[in-house]
């Protein structure tokens, strides 16, 4: 199955997250303007094309990595608990996750965290289905895109502040932040991206969001 690398908020946003973005690697040429990720009816899914001085051009090599349909698993830094083990499975019983809040202070300070990128299937809390698949610039963003990217509208029940307040400099401070290492994929650059409509199993989010929620949640995933 393939997966994606959730940071920390995007996780601890995960009951309201109903869209995620990833950049192009490459990036297309500076002299594109339009990139149709897929065709409707015709088995050429997520071909790539793209449009550059009125024409369009299927040459690059701009395919999205994941296709509408199709279900993905969220990876997250974690760590393995308790260290005991499966019999048979050799997992570990307990699976711990960065992003959640300790059960208790310092809990945290002595785990050997792991990189998501070696976070298997198995120890994997979140599954994800691919409902649409989109190309654009990152500032091409809409309002209505940062809430479905998760960022939180404080204005929701007052809508003289919502009138002015506007979620896009959250949004920014998230995306720079993301790609800190990365600095041709910040927002001044203006990177083309992918973006993916998504909707997580609902017991999912309603776990999720309980556990974020409570004042000394409990982090751990029985497997």
């Amino acid at each position: 199955m393939k997966s994606v690398i959730f940071p920390a908020e995007d996780i601890r946003a995960i009951d309201r997250k109903t869209m995620f973005r990833v950049v192009m690697k490459p990036q297309p040429p500076d002299i594109v303007s339009e990139i149709k990720p897929y065709c409707t009816g015709i088995n050429w899914l997520l071909a790539g094309y793209w449009k550059a001085n009125g024409c369009w051009n299927s040459t690059g090599p701009l395919k999205a990595p994941y296709l509408p349909g199709e279900t993905i698993y969220v990876k997250e830094t974690w760590c393995s608990g308790s260290g005991i083990f499966h019999k048979y499975s050799g997992r570990p019983v307990v699976v711990y996750y960065k992003a959640d809040n300790p059960p208790f202070p310092g809990m945290y300070d002595k785990f050997k965290w792991k990189s998501p990128i070696y976070m298997p299937e198995w120890a994997s809390r979140f599954k994800l289905k691919i409902l649409t698949v989109g190309a654009e610039q990152v500032q091409e963003i809409t309002e209505e895109d940062c809430f479905r990217e998760g960022v939180k509208n404080i204005c929701a029940n007052d809508p003289i502040a919502g009138a002015t307040w506007s979620p896009l400099p959250n949004f920014i401070h998230f995306w720079d932040a993301r790609y800190a290492k990365n600095p041709e994929y910040q927002w001044n650059k203006n990177p083309w991206m992918w973006k993916f409509g998504v909707t997580p199993p609902p017991q999912w989010r309603a776990l999720v969001a309980e556990n974020l929620r409570r004042e000394n949640p409990i982090d751990r995933h029985e497997l």
